[in-house]
């Protein structure tokens, strides 16, 4: 039987696949190859497959395109990179995909990067597409508490509970609503009642050993970081959240390791560098410091994250005081 080879494609379509038969057409390939990638957990190979391919039909398929953006959008969020997500969602929606499901995953994903404002227009439209979806009641309930609006905020979360009681991501996410209104022994309950109901979920982990932390239960904080760490090894923020806790009992070399395992899987997040940097100023080493810390200043601003970049800012100040009081 004749094969077609990847001589004569395009770079897009090349990177679909290099060799198929002439029964099956590129388009079907691509899918097969990114839901195959899916299925055997290699995350990175699908979003690529996933995005190729809607490069590829665009124009001709739109639908499918649309489609295949969602796709990518899904997988991006699976990995956070919430930023590529949306505009993977924006793609979809550019394409005219107008159903519920995509503006509640926007929403979602825009929630996590604290975009509550473009999150709780997105959720809106959801809930005007389908107005049965809980996770959407949910999602906006972040929004809302993110916002301030807190009595509306736990309105949202009772619904979508009434609507999915067993549901452990209505409880983690009220549970983080709670949080966010400084209300912790209640949002406490809510995270226990997530990890009852489900107890692999390594966001219900994150947070409630995120709030161990705050609460000062450093012991129990590391625990629940270690269980986040070990269902979602790819979470960069659990990473610097062990490694803060373990700074807290004085586990010095063991933080530093995690400071530097987050900035492995996440090397544009800027939290990590500038913890590393704070454990090198202690042991002397402030050239790597402020290496770190310049790093850390750079992405901040790229983020536009300004109180971190306030805070970034006061440790350079700090290592340029010694320079100054000894020219």
């Amino acid at each position: 039987m004749a094969t077609k080879s990847t001589q004569n494609l395009s770079p897009v379509a090349a990177a679909l696949g290099s060799v198929f038969p002439s029964s099956v057409s590129l388009v079907e390939q691509a899918i097969a190859d990114a839901q195959a990638f899916q299925a055997a957990g290699e995350i990175s190979a699908a979003i690529e497959k996933w995005r190729a391919l809607a490069i590829l039909v665009e124009g001709t398929d739109d639908t499918l395109a649309a489609r295949a953006w969602f796709q990518a959008g899904l997988l991006l969020s699976e990995v956070g990179k919430d930023t590529d997500a949306v505009a993977a969602y924006d793609n979809a929606i550019r394409l005219r995909l107008g159903d519920a499901a995509v503006y509640l995953h926007r929403g979602k994903a825009k929630n996590a990067l604290a975009q509550y404002e473009a999150a709780l227009a997105d959720l809106e439209q959801a809930l005007s597409l389908d107005a049965s979806v809980s996770a959407a009641y949910s999602a906006r309930g972040i929004a809302k508490s993110g916002l301030g609006q807190h009595e509306a905020a736990l309105a949202d979360h009772g619904v979508a509970l009434r609507l999915s009681p067993q549901c452990a991501e209505m409880y983690a996410n009220r549970g983080f609503s709670k949080m966010l209104q400084g209300d912790d022994a209640a949002a406490l309950a809510d995270f226990d009642a997530a990890l009852r109901l489900n107890p692999m979920m390594p966001e219900a982990y994150h947070h409630r050993g995120y709030l161990k932390f705050f609460l000062s239960q450093s012991e129990a904080a590391l625990s629940d970081f270690d269980a986040a760490i070990r269902l979602d090894p790819r979470n960069a923020v659990s990473y610097t959240n062990r490694g803060l806790t373990k700074e807290s009992l004085g586990q010095r070399d063991a933080a530093l390791a995690d400071y530097e395992e987050a900035i492995r899987v996440e090397p544009e997040l800027a939290h990590p560098y500038t913890h590393r940097a704070r454990v090198k100023i202690r042991e002397g080493r402030d050239a790597e410091a402020r290496v770190d810390l310049e790093r850390a200043l750079k992405l901040a601003c790229a983020a536009g994250d300004e109180t971190h970049q306030s805070y970034v800012a006061d440790w350079l100040e700090q290592l340029d005081e010694p320079m100054e009081a000894n020219p």
